[in-house]
Formats: structure tokens, sequence, C-alpha cells
């Protein structure tokens, strides 16, 4: 017998004691976990409701236009504001530009100045606030919007990865022609594709990615490649890269973009990037800052000015020493 207290219990009701005691605790942590779940659950199921409650886009964009094959007039965005839901300040703040049919123009600035926000305003992803966006006089709203974003290709800086053939990887962006593989072939050679695509076991047949087993592993300047390819066999007017070489040294995100502004003559071309090293070779060059549009002008203008272009190119300059020793 043991004496706990002033009463005494016998070995076998202290283990009984000691096993309940333990197994309270246990549920009782249990308990708690779940009810700290449930705290956080809630939290995403606010803003399940909050994104239910948003309009559909297609309610704002009501347009029935038809895009024009190829721009005639220009590009002209106007006093445009866009400030993101329950946000205090503009993101874009009174931006305005012309960009003319096939010019190539760089959008630069220090990260979140509102490069990535323009672009999607530019092509309808975001609704902007106040302003006017205009492809050639008319509002983009008053094309129909289907027909609008036939006419655009962009690449994101998370471009997607698709799990299947090198050929649909390619062709999904215009699944009409998909199976069109002399359109395929020709914006993998026009990429500079083909040389890593014509060593992989199936060639175009190849399923690429680590999703399926066997399945052909890319490094990130090949998938980029592939990403460019997919842009380019859209055959579109107006083509976007946004930061998807942000991942590539300096060196090899010169080199690409050089290639982009090459393989877009004809087009008109619109990358975003922070690092300055191709914008020598463009049209025009909008710098952000904060979301303003600070300066604008080509390469040489704005050097000339000393503003904040110049400074943030002199500050990159060894990117660009070294750039001409490699070439050398």
């Amino acid at each position: 017998m043991l004496l706990i207290g002033v009463k005494q219990i016998t070995v076998g009701s202290f283990m009984a004691y000691m096993q309940a005691v333990s197994s309270m605790q246990a549920n009782l942590n249990v308990i708690s976990f779940r009810m700290s779940q449930f705290y956080t659950e809630s939290l995403y199921i606010e803003e399940f409701y909050k994104f239910m409650d948003m309009e559909n886009e297609a309610d704002d964009w009501t347009g029935h236009l038809r895009f024009p094959e190829r721009l005639s007039e220009e590009i002209r965005v106007e006093s445009l504001v866009f400030r993101y839901p329950e946000s205090t300040r503009n993101a874009l703040d009174h931006v305005s530009f012309t960009i003319k049919p096939g010019e190539k123009v760089a959008i630069v600035g220090d990260n979140g100045a509102g490069k990535s926000t323009l672009v999607k305003c530019l092509i309808g992803l975001y609704a902007h606030t106040s302003g006017t966006i205009l492809y050639d006089n008319r509002d983009i709203k008053e094309y129909d919007m289907t027909d609008f974003r036939k006419h655009v290709s962009v690449i994101f800086q998370d471009y997607v990865r698709y799990f299947l053939s090198v050929s649909e990887n390619i062709g999904i962006s215009d699944t009409d022609n998909i199976r069109d593989f002399d359109r395929v072939r020709s914006a993998v050679m026009t990429a500079g594709a083909d040389e890593f695509i014509e060593k992989l076991p199936e060639r175009y047949d190849t399923i690429v990615g680590g999703g399926y087993y066997g399945g052909a592993e890319l490094s990130i300047g090949q998938w980029q490649r592939i990403a460019l390819s997919r842009a380019l066999f859209r055959d579109s007017q107006l083509i976007i890269l946004d930061e998807p070489t942000s991942s590539m040294d300096p060196i090899a995100e010169s080199q690409l973009l050089e290639k982009f502004l090459d393989i877009t003559e004809g087009k008109t071309a619109i990358f975003v990037t922070h690092r300055l090293g191709s914008c020598r070779h463009v049209d025009k060059i909008l710098v952000l800052k904060e979301g303003k549009l600070v300066e604008q002008g080509n390469h040489e203008e704005l050097m000339r000015m000393n503003g904040e272009y110049a400074k943030m190119y002199k500050e990159q300059s060894k990117w660009y020493v070294q750039d001409k020793a490699a070439a050398g």
C-alpha cells in the first residue's frame, strides 16, 4: 500500500489515476491545437468570401469591338492610377506615356516601383482605378476581351512550366494551332531553343519536367527558351517580358534580352527589368519610382539628363564592363 496525503490507494489505482491525467493532458493538447487550426482556417475563409464578393472582370469589360490586326496609331496611357484593394497609397500614380507600333520599350525601376503592376494594367489583367489606356485611340475596354488577348503574348517572371511534351509546351499558347509543327519549329528556331531540343531523347515529343517518370529535366535557361518560343508561337503583335530572366546572371540576361529585341523585329515589344544592360538598344525607356513615371527617353537622352536612370546605370556599370570583356 502507498500513503498519498491522508489516503491510502493501491498501486493499481495510482497507475489508473496517472493514466487518466496523462490522457486528459493529451486530449487538451489536441483540443488546443484544433482550436488554433480553426482560427487559422477562419482567416482563409474570410479571404475566400472577400474574393467571392469581388466583381467579375467580365462585368467591368463589356466591349465588343474587334482588335485591329495591326496597330496603326499608338498605345497611349493617360494619367493612369492603380490602387490595390484596401491599400492607402497608389501603386501607380498618374502615369502617362505613348508607345508607337513596332517600338521596343523597357520599363525599369527598383523593386516595388510598379513595373509589373503597369504591365498588368496595360493588358487588362488589372482594372485601373482611374485614367485611360488607349489602343489606336480606343479605350481598352471597348474591345472584346477574348479577341484583345489573342493579340498579346506575355512571359511573366513566374512563367508556367508545363509537364508536357516540348511541342505541347510551345503550342499550348494557341490551342487552335497546337498541332502545327512547322509553326512550333519556326518559333523554336527564332528563340534559339533548337540546339538543346535536338539533343533530347525524343526531341519535340520529349516529356519535360520532373513530374513524370523519365521526364527530361531542363535548366532555367532552357525553360526560359521554351517560354519565349511559346510567346512567339502565338504570333501576337504585342509581346511583353516581365522579368522572366531575373534568376539569370546579368551577362546571360543581357544576351537573352538582346536576342529578344532581334526576334521581335516588326512587333511592339516591352520588357520589364531592374538590370539596365540591354536598355541601350531600345527605342524608349520608362523609369518608374514609387509608382510614378519620373523619366522617359532613350538611353542617350536619359544619361544626358543625369537623373534616376543615369544613377542606376552607373551603379550597375561593373556588369557591363564584364559583358564587354566576355564578348571580347
